[in-house]
């Protein structure tokens, strides 16, 4: 997002994407965890918004520094048996599926106002726009796919990790592999660094997100 100081409309954008992505996934797993009544999040008291709670830090800075990032977790407890491991992924998994309907949506409603005008990624360096409006709700759209496929990436402390650690046999490798990762935040710090702008002149978590939202922005903005 640095790179668009000189775009004040993109950056307004991008920042209100990331905001909404962040929001959207929280709570989206916030409610299915209580609807398959989940004790951790019904002592969470989730309902009311809380940007100390709903943010952590180092997401903001990799979204600063890179234009992708993520929210603080939303509390679920682990499944210690296989028949509860539908419930606890399912109510992972909804997190990253209300962003990208959100996106989804965001994108299709700039496709019908604009008759399918070319919706450019907020990475790219020059972003020919139409309307400032417009492009708002196309790059916050894009954004809300491009953070909720972020997190099939296995790295904590992003969805996929939480995935991988409930699939995983709990074996003495896995144990200490999920110790370094979450506990010594291996994990954290891999994204941090994959989210600096040395490759390519982007970070690879941003390449790898957009890699996956932009095909779907395609799809989508096709059909107008």
């Amino acid at each position: 997002m640095i790179f668009h100081l000189r775009q004040p409309v993109v950056v307004l954008a991008m920042a209100l994407g990331f905001v909404i992505a962040v929001l959207v996934h929280n709570l989206a797993q916030a409610a299915v965890g209580r609807m398959i009544g989940d004790p951790v999040v019904r002592m969470g008291r989730r309902r009311v918004l809380d940007p100390k709670r709903e943010f952590e830090p180092f997401g903001i800075i990799a979204f600063v520094i890179g234009g992708v990032g993520w929210g603080s977790q939303v509390p679920l407890s682990e499944p210690r048996n296989r028949g509860r491991k539908g419930r606890f992924l399912t109510a992972l998994a909804a997190g990253p599926v209300a962003d990208v309907v959100v996106g989804a949506g965001c994108v299709a409603a700039y496709g019908a106002l604009t008759d399918g005008l070319p919706l450019f990624a907020p990475r790219a360096q020059v972003i020919p726009i139409a309307s400032s409006g417009y492009a708002i709700l196309g790059i916050v759209g894009l954004m809300c796919l491009a953070m909720g496929l972020l997190h099939v990436i296995p790295l904590p402390p992003l969805d996929g990790a939480r995935v991988l650690w409930a699939l995983a046999p709990p074996t003495p490798g896995w144990q200490k592999a999920r110790y370094n990762l979450e506990e010594q935040n291996y994990g954290l710090g891999a994204l941090v660094i994959l989210s600096l702008p040395v490759f390519a002149g982007e970070g690879l978590v941003v390449q790898i997100a957009y890699a996956m939202a932009e095909p779907l922005r395609d799809v989508i903005l096709g059909l107008f």
